[in-house]
């Protein structure tokens, strides 16, 4: 049982492992070889928030789920570009051909930015995200779970190899202790056979004996009396 709960949690890690070696390898390939500002997958994209201008709604090192799209309403949180880099605000009017933004902490609103610059709308936050990043991001820290993941793949396939080897000696013995019986019994049963019909054979042969004693003492009884002289 123990074992069984061990491999699900090493197969479920290595899971999660993979899914996120193969979002980091995605997102390098778009930013470093494609040349995007930012990495999206199916429509969305995940930022991490370095500053605190929405703390109170969004903290620092949260990680951001952003929807693309442009249909934006007032009070939603959207991201969009501003010059060189990526920010992440509340909508406050939105009007004909530009929208106002500002920060849940700052005091003032932002410049007006046109439709054309937004990315899209948040629609989840993870919180302390960009911690787990900086963990999963490190060198080190990937190559132990990778050694470590490895090892337990290694350790819980050569257990069930064991397992199976066993069962199969297992059912061998099993199936010779079922075959022997059988064996026995079809040899014991024969003599009787044989003997049952030796018995016939006897009762058959006494018949006639026991009618030769019927016949001399018949004659017996037909012997006349001697006469005396």
């Amino acid at each position: 049982m123990i074992k069984r709960i061990l491999k699900g949690i090493s197969n479920f890690l290595f899971i999660i492992l993979l899914i996120l070696l193969s979002i980091s390898f995605y997102s390098w390939v778009q930013i470093s070889i494609i040349h995007k500002p930012y990495s999206s997958f199916m429509g969305y994209s995940i930022f991490e928030v370095v500053t605190g201008s929405m703390s109170g709604t969004i903290e620092i090192n949260d990680y951001i789920i952003v929807k693309e799209t442009k249909d934006i309403k007032l009070k939603d949180i959207i991201t969009f570009k501003d010059k060189d880099s990526l920010v992440t605000h509340r909508v406050m009017e939105i009007k004909s051909d530009s929208i106002v933004t500002k920060g849940d902490a700052n005091n003032s609103e932002d410049i007006e930015l046109k439709y054309e610059d937004v990315i899209g709308k948040v629609v989840y936050v993870l919180p302390k995200g960009g911690v787990w990043k900086k963990v999963f991001t490190d060198y080190n820290v990937l190559i132990m779970l990778f050694v470590t993941m490895t090892f337990f793949t290694i350790y819980f396939s050569l257990d069930e190899k064991k397992e199976e080897k066993k069962n199969k000696k297992n059912s061998k013995k099993v199936l010779k202790q079922e075959d022997t019986p059988k064996v026995s019994e079809n040899i014991i049963e024969l003599p009787k056979e044989k003997q049952n019909v030796e018995d016939k054979s006897l009762k058959t042969i006494e018949l006639p004996k026991m009618k030769s004693v019927e016949d001399k003492k018949s004659s017996k009884t037909l012997e006349l009396p001697k006469m005396k002289k």
